[in-house]
This record gives structure tokens, C-alpha cells and sequence, in this order.
């Protein structure tokens, strides 16, 4: 199962992921994020790591200015937008994206099937779990250790190509992937002593399950 380690924060977390045979690594440019990451500071572990493995940046409600700027200067090679992101500007980035959405009932395949059909640089759509706050009109952006609908998800699935996130660990990653049958998971706080610090040992227990 091909597998992105995402909220990543220094180098020794990301080439452990790489070794243990994480697909993607992700590093977070939200400002308001615990795991937020500076581009110049992704750049010195992105640089560091093999050309094999895809570099993505997470971005919430960024301008497309802004996101074009981060990824010039931190080098990755896919942005996964995790905002309210319009398809018209997902296909103006200028790089293959992902697009994360927070699905809790059957009307929301109708907006992934639209969005999928309207942008051209989509690759996957990331399906997280749908956590409400007040403070932001789609609930919280990631990274919250909560499950996404998997209902949903393999729904989600007949659409386009799934990335499942929301919660995942060693313990729930088998029934995930029997429920979902997704092309690929996403995992972050599963996999964390705290945020943006990764577990040694809760990585090796998780890539035992998933390879």
C-alpha cells in the first residue's frame, strides 16, 4: 500500500519514513498548524532526501501567488490543497495536486466528482475526517487523530483515485484498507509522540502492517 508521511519537521523523521518505504513525505505551510514548516527549512530536508520519493506541500485557503512562491522555494513536486480551493485555481498551481475533502454525507461525492471533472492538474483527492469548528466554514483542516467516513471514502473512490486520511495507526491501518480499498494513505498524527515529532517505533509498527 502506497503510503505519504505527512507533517513531517526534520530530516531524521523524514528519512526514516523514505527508509521504512513511505511513498510521499508531506510537509504543512499552514501558519495556524502545529506542524507548520517553514519553506526554506523544507527545502533542507527535501534536498536531502532521494529523488524517488514525492514531496508534497499541504496549503489551506492560500493564495495562488503564495503557493506558487512556496513551492519554487521549498522544491516540492505536488501541492495538496486543504482549503475551500476552487478548481480553476488547482489547475492554475502550476504542479500536480492533491485536494482534501472532509466527507460526511452522500451530496458531498457530487462536489469531488465536479471538482475532479473541472481541474486538470488533480491527481487524487485526499478524504479526511470531518471535524466541526465554528471558526473555519469546512470544520478543521487535518491532523486532528480523527477518523475520516470510510463509508464515504469508498464511495468517494468510483470518482477518482483516493488517498485515505484521518486518524490512521498501526492498530486501525488493516480494516481501513479492507473497508476503503484506497490507492493510498495518508498518516500523520498515528504516527506522532507529539505533533510534528515522529515515533521511531510507531512507524516501523505501522509500515509492518501496511507492506
Amino acid at each position: 500500500m502506497k503510503t505519504k508521511v505527512c507533517g513531517l519537521m526534520n530530516l531524521d523523521d523524514a528519512r526514516l519514513a523514505v527508509d521504512l518505504g513511505a511513498w510521499a513525505v508531506g510537509f504543512v505551510f499552514y501558519p495556524k498548524s502545529p506542524r507548520y514548516l517553514s519553506p526554506t527549512r523544507a527545502y533542507r530536508i527535501i534536498s536531502r532526501l532521494p529523488s524517488s520519493v514525492r514531496t508534497v506541500g499541504v496549503f489551506v485557503n492560500s493564495t495562488l501567488a503564495e503557493v506558487r512562491r512556496v513551492s519554487k522555494q521549498s522544491g516540492i513536486c505536488t501541492a495538496q490543497l486543504h482549503g475551500d480551493e476552487s478548481p480553476e485555481e488547482g489547475s492554475l498551481v502550476g504542479l500536480p495536486i492533491f485536494k482534501a475533502f472532509r466527507l460526511n454525507r452522500k451530496a458531498e461525492i457530487a462536489q469531488v466528482s465536479s471538482f475532479v471533472s473541472s481541474c486538470q492538474a488533480i491527481e487524487a483527492v485526499v478524504v479526511d475526517a470531518a471535524v466541526s469548528d465554528p471558526s473555519c466554514s469546512s470544520g478543521l483542516w487535518g491532523g486532528t487523530g480523527k477518523l475520516a467516513n470510510w463509508k464515504w471514502a469508498r464511495e468517494a473512490r468510483q470518482v477518482t483515485k483516493v488517498i485515505l486520511a484521518g486518524g490512521l495507526n498501526a492498530q486501525n491501518i488493516r480494516q481501513a484498507i479492507e473497508a476503503v480499498q484506497p490507492d493510498a494513505v495518508d498518516v500523520s498524527s498515528g504516527l506522532e509522540e507529539y505533533p510534528g515529532k515522529k515515533s521511531g517505533k510507531k512507524m516501523e509498527e505501522f509500515f509492518q502492517v501496511v507492506s
